[in-house]
């Protein structure tokens, strides 16, 4: 049976839908799309009327939320914590209100993370939430952008699955997760599909995940330099979204400390370095063919 699919925009990005029976994508669409709504409403901060949005500048003495909302923002203080606070969440906030690029930030759009270039190191430890109350103090902000894109694609693909009884891929941005079987031979999938990059493409296997993220330009959190570029894709498969994502841009910015990151981690990984150099670690897939 051959696979069906459906690509709409949503959350700043591309959205596709993926099912490996049919009659089953109405349904899967419907559950995305009911999924990407409720996040829409908690996080996307391009509306004035997100709850998010809603929120900045007036939760310096803390605000009960929405259980969305709160479930993203545990994934991006848990990225956070798990990068060594290299994936961080938080923008500054200027004395208009008015949201400032933080020094790095959890951005992927496309594959290519987005990043400012100053703040207060470790201001994500000044967030804190407590149940579904969460306290931000002034003069920082959050962006759930790439936070959101990977919990929700892991979120959908374990309800769709769960719900139709087939195999169900989400690909959000750059952000891809699958659950509940594939297509024989696996979900084929490009991946660094950049130019100047040589790309490649791979099954990926049912209950995985894959993010590929692009070089950035910005200030490394420990150093409070700019990392000096060793390399310019990485992309990680992972049990979730979420974990491959917070790997792949924690390593892209960990230069030369990349490998040894992705050692302790233990997921397959591809790196491309500055001059094209590829580097396969821990058991990447075979690549099906060369993508031009």
């Amino acid at each position: 049976m051959t696979p069906a699919g459906r690509r709409w925009e949503a959350l700043g990005t591309t959205v596709d839908v993926s099912v490996t029976d049919p009659s089953s994508l109405d349904r899967a669409y419907a559950i995305a799309d009911r999924r990407i709504a409720l996040v829409g409403d908690a996080c996307d901060r391009s509306r004035p009327d997100s709850e998010l949005s809603a929120l900045t500048g007036r939760a310096e003495r803390g605000v009960r939320i929405s259980p969305v909302l709160a479930d993203l923002v545990a994934v991006a203080l848990g990225a956070a914590a798990g990068s060594d606070g290299v994936v961080d969440p938080t923008v500054g906030v200027g004395p208009d209100g008015a949201a400032r690029d933080g020094r790095l930030r959890l951005v992927v759009d496309g594959g290519a993370p987005t990043h400012g270039a100053s703040g207060a190191a470790a201001r994500w430890t000044t967030v804190r939430l407590e149940d579904d109350v969460l306290v931000v103090p002034v003069g920082v902000a959050l962006d759930l952008d790439a936070a959101a894109r990977a919990r929700t694609a892991d979120a959908i693909v374990a309800t769709a699955a769960a719900s139709l009884g087939c195999g169900v891929l989400v690909r959000i941005g750059a952000h891809i997760a699958s659950r509940g079987g594939a297509p024989d031979g696996g979900w084929p999938i490009t991946v660094a599909a950049r130019v100047g990059d040589p790309g490649c493409r791979i099954a990926l296997p049912a209950d995985g995940a894959l993010v590929t993220v692009h070089l950035p330009v910005a200030i490394h959190p420990r150093t409070r330099r700019s990392p000096v570029p060793v390399w310019r894709t990485v992309s990680v498969l992972a049990d979730t979204a979420v974990r491959a994502g917070t790997l792949a841009a924690a390593a892209i910015l960990d230069g030369s400390q990349a490998l040894h990151r992705l050692d302790v981690a233990r997921f397959p990984a591809r790196l491309v370095d500055v001059a094209g150099g590829v580097t396969h670690v821990h058991g990447w897939p075979e690549e099906a063919q060369r993508a031009a």
